[in-house]
């Protein structure tokens, strides 16, 4: 599920990306109403936009409204709008309606309320609950601007591991090892405790199992089992700005499922180094 929230208020938009990301949602922002129809057009799965009413100017509202609903007739595409507003009255949510308005939040709902009033909503839309997938971020380890750093203790031996992180989503990481150790250090389902690593400077702590491991690749793949809140915002805000700047990688944590399933099956047929 994608959706799109337009918004001037730093606190509204994060809200959305600290709600959705970390439950397979992907959200894009805007705060120009001109850029609107520019990112429906590159971003063709969007089905929800979010309008956040500014000061109740409803008139721009309805005037968004009304573009989304041509946008949509236009490209032959189901979008539903919704309006995120402060105080609103009788006559204003019934004209909201009539321009194609869908559903209202409440500006200060809480992120449990909003997130569970999207899927209801998206499941009485359209009969089916919302397909979520978690945005995977690929990292190119010899581009410095993009080499983040990881460390961990084997939970075999207490030997200390490092490495670089290849990918990461909220399911989880790939991360290509170095330095010397041996190969028992690690192994397939094991648990990991307090992982290390840094985000647009600023430090998280994971746990996580090991779901893919080979070690004449120096390769591991790792699937979270606990996030703080505080980090999980810090993910969202870094796969948020990552996929703002360069659109939604193609690779998702299902096809990164699917790959460490590989990874793991092709170490188990090989030998140690």
């Amino acid at each position: 599920m994608e959706i799109l929230i337009v918004t001037q208020s730093f606190y509204v938009r994060n809200q959305f990306v600290n709600t959705f990301y970390p439950k397979g949602v992907t959200v894009y922002h805007t705060d120009n109403a001109e850029q609107l129809l520019e990112k429906l057009r590159l971003c063709p799965n969007i089905e929800f936009v979010f309008i956040d009413v500014i000061h109740e100017e409803f008139a721009q509202a309805f005037d968004i409204l009304a573009k989304v609903k041509a946008f949509a007739v236009t490209q032959k595409r189901t979008i539903y709008a919704l309006l995120i507003y402060v105080v609103i009255d009788k006559a204003i949510a019934a004209k909201a309606i009539e321009n194609g308005c869908v559903g209202f939040v409440k500006s200060n709902v809480s992120g449990d309320e909003l997130f569970l009033y999207t899927m209801q909503l998206y499941q009485k839309l359209r009969g089916v609950p919302p397909q979520r997938k978690y945005v995977r971020i690929s990292l190119d380890p010899s581009n410095p601007n993009e080499r983040i750093g990881i460390k961990f203790r084997s939970p075999i031996n207490s030997q200390l591991l490092v490495g670089v992180i290849r990918d990461i989503s909220f399911g989880g990481l790939a991360v290509e090892l170095v330095g010397m150790f041996p190969q028992e250090a690690l192994a397939v389902n094991v648990q990991i405790s307090n992982i290390q690593f840094m985000l647009d400077d600023r430090d998280v702590y994971a746990d996580a199992t090991v779901v893919a491991y080979d070690y004449r690749k120096r390769f591991c793949a790792l699937r979270f089992t606990y996030l703080s809140n505080d980090d999980q915002e810090v993910l969202a805000s870094f796969i948020f700005k990552r996929v703002a700047l360069g659109g939604i990688p193609e690779n998702t944590a299902e096809k990164s499922e699917k790959d460490t399933q590989r990874s793991a099956e092709n170490s188990e047929n090989q030998p140690g180094a």
